[in-house]
């Protein structure tokens, strides 16, 4: 509808091929829902309604004439879609780092001329990895193509080292921007005919071109060729080189033997349907495997499942139409009650453990019951003797539904089918002890052999050790060997225990353990010993309490084998795998029960979860979601669940933005303040645990009676997650949502045809790409809203099609809540972002003028900056960011520091100017100007020519505060008397500063103190009066860093040879002397008595870190001013502390 006039196609699969019946809902309402109607409640089923024209009985299911007999069953799937918003593609998603990878095959390795093409939509160009088949290990390098910083470079070998290595870059830079889609193809003439090889580039549109040359060929000398090698191809993904792996949009792949030559690999998208494809073959035959990726296409606005097919007409019978309704896959999971195997059956199934089993009785039955049933094929129960408790105890095991108690007169007995041997016996069951033991010697379990000599293995309890067991071989009536106690301390513990026995040549080797859960781990201990002149047949028959002297005792999961490794690897059905990630859970439960899901964001960074509970597989699925704070929705382009981590939400970048005033929104545009979202008084419960509350108690949202607040709106919400100290957070998170105070937009329309037809393509195709959880802004506000961009999360979308008509409705809620930051640990080596603290501790330093570009930023406190974008390599996923000053919203586009000099340049008499400086003027120095330089590009110089004559070169950076650092070299050690060397802050001129000073003694000991200077005359101010010894001696040559930080009247100082890492402040000050002087500066002297002669002192990296100078747009709310010094500046949106 984007590309073209044409309508929304609807399609049914029957028979298993997708089939297009458009023209029977032709003139119909076609009306989408999906997501949720609010950030509260949870996802709503998806719905599509619509109606098919019935005239001649085609979708009548019953109908033996019509064309679809027998394939118009319940949940037929049924998709509608439109055309023009993006072809099918694989989404590299940053959170998974997806690729494509085939395994190699003869066809693969070319040795000649090469043609390799990549179609893709990255988030951004830049040394990204493209396509390879490329292994370092064992020499296995062929070719690599990837982006440089702005052109394509093909990497191959001729040998698969690394000293046959080519690199070739195009001479050309491709016209790129971030999303923006384009193919690039790199082909390699390995013997062009001169004598030489040549690489050519090119770009087009997508894989069917038309292509265009990149640049010009390059051309080397000398033939070449490429090595074959058996390496993978993998295609969006780089696993050997130092590029970065491309997020985004895969469309497709091609590799040629030769240059324009036969098609060896060609996956593209395009051929498979979307949803978590893990498996296909492309049109050459090469088989893919898609890791950590799906496949999705935008063109799809739903998919859905049709449950009935009621074919009604009108009064007259000669209009017969089926209305249907076409639900999401919530609803028939949702209809269906089937609980899920619980865990610890589940694993005891699986194929692994299912391969040594005998025989499995769960003891999982219904209260009920008067056996306890086989979970294997064809498996007979066990007969149980006595007063029946089945189902009475659902706590002694996370991972199993609720268990028979096996009390007195109880006796369990039952036969082990047919088997052959493998002079291996295996037994495991869990047990749950009382208290107070059982009776010395009381037989727990005998295991029958069908024939040799033991006739059965016992294993019996003893009182020893708090609950003991013990071995023994039995033979008829009478015990042969015995393994003595081994101490377990069974009593009022929950284990599984188990014994094997094993055939060791004329003897038997017996092992017995007792494995626990501990602190959601599994923990095992166990003994060993050998019986001499037995032997080990197969198992027969089981009895368990053989004597009915039980008290009090839970069983379950009873097994036998045939190895020592029969309940192996079985941990997580212990624990009921306790401290899973809830996306993992999530992605694990779908797996298990065959429900298409894909996870967006990162699996691992989930909330931890509790012991999963004996539920439906929707209902373990909603707990985990719940627990972590995501969203579980139904995806619009396959018949599935997507669940969305609360971590990809945070702190996104924006999907779409929608300008108003532009007109491209469809009215009603209509926020609304009510109390839908509410919440302020917040309890989080944990299943089986504890509890946390939460409550705003004072502002506008606050607990509190009107007008100081709105009331108590509370809110009570029970989580399976892991601990109980995950409780605050999650209480606080909800206490944040529930208190955001912002508008929510219930309904944001947009016209996407419309938006097309006046050539803004690039806004209907982002409208129509927006998912659940993106997200997106509304720009360009008039004048009866706030000033200010509209920042808002997707949260559900209506879309109707009506003929030629769509319209699209996004419900949005506010995406304040979830802008927010990340605290660092404090050994991290970088600084907190601002956003983390927020409140009115940046101001501005320095005064600026309406039209100012460049702002002068300090922290009143001294504690916090803004980290920058040129020394923090995750803060470049900032930029630009909004800021508020004084009203004012500006854009904040780099962040520098205050103060820079490295000296490059070169200067006689004098300092020069620095490098970077907010008033940018030139330094001035104190005495004869001939005594100071810049020499080589790197490096000021004062020669102090003079003893007992201070040298001093100071310069204006802006504000009375900073945290101010210099290094400097000092060639020789100090004779007669020290030298010295200072930094000084707050400097009005050179008889009124604060210094720190460094003095070298004529031993190499270097100490350290904070002295100030008004009208020439010094003073200490080191709180414990005396100077600090620096770590590390002095040595001819040796370059050492000062630091000084002054904000109001606290000072602190620190110093550290180079060598050795930055401490922290090693000494403090407090002063009120010292109120005014903006200027900054060096200074070193020679002390009397000292005999080194004239001496140069060198300095490099001068810096204040503090203040910091912000490159802004101004005026991005439509307000112009000037603001005076002492103006409180902050991020137009602070986050808080992220959970």
């Amino acid at each position: 509808m984007l590309d073209g006039p044409e309508g929304a196609t609807v399609k049914l699969r029957l028979g298993g091929t997708w089939t297009d019946v458009t023209a029977d809902a032709a003139g119909e309402l076609v009306d989408v829902n999906r997501g949720r109607r609010n950030e509260a409640s949870r996802v709503d089923t998806g719905s599509c309604t619509l109606s098919l024209a019935n005239d001649t009985g085609k979708y009548s299911p019953r109908n033996p004439t019509s064309p679809y007999y027998g394939q118009l069953g319940r949940n037929t799937p049924l998709r509608v879609s439109v055309s023009g918003v993006d072809d099918r593609h694989v989404v590299l998603s940053p959170h998974r780092h997806g690729y494509l990878v085939t395994d190699d095959h003869a066809s693969l390795d070319i040795t000649g001329d090469i043609d390799i093409r990549v179609d893709l939509a990255p988030d951004d160009w830049a040394s990204i990895g493209l396509a390879q088949k490329y292994l370092v290990a064992g020499d296995q390098r062929s070719w690599f193509l990837h982006m440089g910083a702005t052109s394509p470079i093909l990497r191959w070998t001729t040998a698969g080292t690394f000293a046959t290595v080519h690199d070739i870059s195009a001479n050309a830079a491709p016209a790129t921007a971030p999303g923006q889609r384009l193919a690039i193809r790199a082909t390699l003439d390995v013997n062009n005919g001169a004598g030489g090889h040549t690489v050519t580039f090119y770009t087009a549109p997508t894989l069917a071109g038309p292509w265009t040359q990149l640049g010009t060929p390059v051309v080397t000398a000398g033939t070449t060729s490429v090595h074959g090698g058996t390496a993978t191809v993998r295609v969006g993904d780089n696993d050997t080189l130092g590029v970065v792996k491309p997020t985004g949009k895969l469309y497709g792949f091609e590799l040629r033997n030769g240059i324009g030559g036969t098609v060896v690999a060609n996956p593209s998208a395009s051929t498979v349907e979307p949803g978590p494809t893990t498996a296909f073959n492309d049109a050459a035959g090469r088989p893919w495997t898609v890791v950590d990726a799906w496949i999705a296409d935008p063109n799809i606005r739903f998919s859905g499942e049709v449950a009935s097919w009621p074919p009604r007409s009108d009064q007259t019978g000669t209009v017969v139409r089926v209305p249907l309704e076409a639900s999401g896959i919530l609803r028939r999971l949702g209809r269906s009650r089937a609980i899920a195997e619980s865990t610890f059956r589940q694993q005891a199934l699986q194929q692994h453990n299912l391969a040594v089993t005998t025989g499995y009785w769960p003891a999982e039955d219904a209260s009920d019951a008067t056996q306890v049933a086989s979970a294997l094929p064809g498996g007979t129960p066990l007969r149980l003797v006595g007063n029946r408790q089945f189902a009475a105890d659902s706590t002694s095991f996370p991972g199993s539904a609720p268990l028979l108690v096996v009390s007195s007169g109880n006796a369990l007995s039952g036969r082990i089918p047919p088997h052959a041997g493998t002079g291996t016996i295996a037994f495991r069951a869990l047990f749950t002890f009382p208290p107070g033991g059982l009776s010395n010697g009381t037989v727990l379990v005998d295991l029958w052999q069908a024939t040799g000599s033991p006739r059965r293995w016992r294993l019996s309890y003893l009182t020893a050790s708090s609950g003991s067991l013990e071995m023994a071989a039995v033979g008829s009536g009478n015990v042969i060997l015995q393994s003595g106690s081994a101490g377990f301390g069974l009593n009022g513990k929950s284990m599984m225990i188990g014994f094997t026995v094993i055939q060791d040549g004329a003897d038997v080797d017996w092992h017995l353990f007792g494995r626990h859960v501990a602190d959601g781990e599994v923990i095992q201990g166990g003994f060993d010993g050998t019986f001499t002149s037995l032997t080990v047949d197969r198992a027969a028959e089981l009895y368990i309490a053989p004597n009915g002297d039980f008290v009090d005792v839970t069983l379950g999961h009873v097994m036998t084998g045939t190895s020592v490794t029969l309940a192996e690897n079985i941990d997580d059905g212990m624990t009921g795998y306790a401290f899973e990630p809830a996306a993992v859970r999530i992605q694990r439960i779908c797996d298990e029960g065959g429900i298409p899901c894909v996870i967006i964001g990162d699996p691992d960074d989930s909330e931890p979860c509790g012991s999963q509970r004996f539920a439906s597989r929707l209902e373990v699925i909603q707990d985990a979601a719940d627990a972590d704070g995501g969203i579980l929705f139904e995806p619009r382009d396959f018949v599935g669940l997507a669940y969305r981590t609360r971590a990809s939400i945070y702190t996104q970048r924006r999907r779409a933005a929608f300008s108003i005033t532009g007109k491209e929104l469809t009215p009603p545009l209509e926020p609304t303040d009510d109390d839908q979202l509410l919440r302020n008084d917040v309890t989080a419960n944990r299943l089986s645990g504890s509890s946390a509350r939460a409550a705003l108690e004072t502002g506008p949202l606050s607990t509190q009676d009107p007008p100081d607040g709105v009331g108590v709106y509370p809110q009570e919400v029970t989580v399976n997650v892991a601990e109980d100290e995950q409780l605050p957070d999650v209480a606080n998170w909800l206490l944040r949502l529930g208190t955001w105070d912002e508008s929510r937009y219930p309904t944001v329309r947009v016209d996407p045809p419309a938006l097309a037809l006046e050539d803004k393509l690039a806004v209907a195709v982002a409208a129509a790409e927006l998912d659940v959880g993106d997200r997106f802004t509304l720009t360009d506000p008039p004048a009866w809203l706030p000033p200010r961009d509209v920042d808002l999360l997707a949260q559900g979308f209506t879309e109707r099609f009506d003929g030629f008509e769509w319209t699209l409705d996004i419900n949005a809620s506010p995406g304040g809540p979830w802008a927010v930051a990340e605290v660092h640990d404090d050994d991290a080596t970088h600084d907190f972002d601002l956003r983390v603290a927020g409140g009115d501790d940046m101001a501005l330093s320095a005064a600026a003028a309406a039209v100012d570009t460049t702002l002068l930023v300090g922290s009143v406190s001294g504690e916090q900056r803004w980290a920058t974008v040129s020394d923090d390599a995750e803060s470049p996923d900032d930029f630009p960011m909004d800021a508020v000053v004084g009203g004012e919203v500006v854009t904040i586009t780099d962040v520098d520091q205050g103060f820079r000099d490295s000296f490059s340049r070169t200067v006689s008499n004098g300092m020069g100017t620095p490098g970077v400086s907010y008033p940018a003027t030139a330094y001035v120095v104190e005495g004869t100007a001939s005594l100071y330089s810049v020499v080589g590009g790197t490096t000021g110089r004062i020669n102090t020519s003079v003893t007992n004559t201070l040298y001093m070169a100071h310069a204006d950076m802006g504000s009375v505060d900073g945290e101010i650092y210099v290094t400097t070299s000092i060639p020789v050690v100090p004779t007669g008397a020290p030298i010295t060397v200072r930094v000084a802050g707050r400097c009005t001129d050179a008889a009124n500063y604060y210094e720190a000073q460094i003095s070298i003694a004529t031993t190499g000991v270097v100490t350290l103190q904070i002295f100030r200077r008004i009208g020439g005359s010094g003073g200490v101010l080191d709180s414990g009066g005396n100077a600090v010894t620096v770590s590390g001696a002095h040595s001819a040559g040796n370059s050492w860093s000062i630091g000084l930080k002054y904000f109001g009247t606290t000072l602190a100082a620190k110093a550290w040879k180079t060598t050795n890492p930055q401490p922290g402040w090693l000494t403090v000050g407090q002063d009120d002397g010292l109120t005014t002087g903006t200027r900054i500066g060096f200074l070193t002297r020679r002390e009397s008595g000292n005999t080194n002669g004239a001496t140069n002192i060198d300095f490099d990296d001068f810096v204040a870190v503090a203040p910091q100078r912000l490159t802004v747009t101004r005026s991005t709310n439509g307000i112009s001013k000037a603001h005076d010094a002492g103006t409180v500046i902050e991020v137009a949106e602070p986050a808080d502390v992220a959970w």
